[in-house]
């Protein structure tokens, strides 16, 4: 009854997360919702591998998530422009711009949220018949991954920048190991699964940190 509980809980921590991070601005709330995310990822996993290899799972996300947090601090911090202020495009008050991953370019809340409605409207439909396919898959599981599945494609179609894609690409991820972790609990599965992860991470960095370093030569 426990661990059926703490499933329920982790599957609405990550419902709640993915959510978040789809309408986050501020890259540091975006890192900050990710490592939260991961959180409830390794509670749905524990229930399958044992709690070494989900603890692997776990450190993987939060390493990644530290890994972008140093690249978006490595970024030059540029304030509002004067044609910006001449425009009346950026207020005099507004927050440093490498705090947000794409200011002013944001789709509409409102649109985000009736997207991820959709999202988890699609999922509710195919999570038995998920259930059906791959043996062993508990519903919250089923659930964690369709969301997070469903979300990372949101995020990641919303935008161009580099650091929503791959918070996109890191949600997508997450989903996929969720549904394939009832298939396999084997220790080079874990292994992959994490090298994935950072790979991710660190291609995100380069990404971020590119265009600055060959500013700069």
């Amino acid at each position: 009854m426990l661990i059926e509980w703490l499933s329920i809980f982790a599957a609405l921590l990550i419902t709640l997360s993915g959510v978040l991070i789809l309408m986050a601005e501020d890259w540091r709330v975006s890192i900050g919702l990710l490592a939260v995310q991961y959180l409830g990822v390794f509670t749905l996993t524990a229930v399958e591998w044992p709690l070494g290899m989900a603890i692997t799972r776990l450190v993987a996300g939060w390493i990644a998530g530290a890994v972008l947090g140093m690249a978006m601090l490595s970024l030059p911090e540029t304030s509002p422009t004067q044609s910006d202020i001449e425009g009346a495009t950026v207020p005099l008050s507004a927050p440093p711009r490498r705090f947000h991953l794409s200011p002013g370019d944001a789709p509409n809340p409102i649109f985000l949220i009736l997207s991820a409605a959709l999202v988890g409207l699609a999922v509710i439909s195919q999570t038995p018949r998920l259930m059906n396919w791959i043996p062993n898959l508990e519903a919250a599981q089923a659930w964690g991954g369709l969301i997070l599945i469903g979300l990372g494609l949101l995020k990641m179609g919303f935008h161009s920048q580099p650091l929503h894609v791959i918070l996109g690409l890191l949600l997508f991820f997450s989903g996929f190991e969720l549904l394939y972790l009832a298939l396999s609990a084997a220790l080079l599965t874990a292994a992959l699964s994490a090298a994935v992860t950072l790979t991710i991470s660190l291609t995100g960095a380069y990404l971020l940190l590119a265009p600055h370093m060959e500013a700069n030569e």
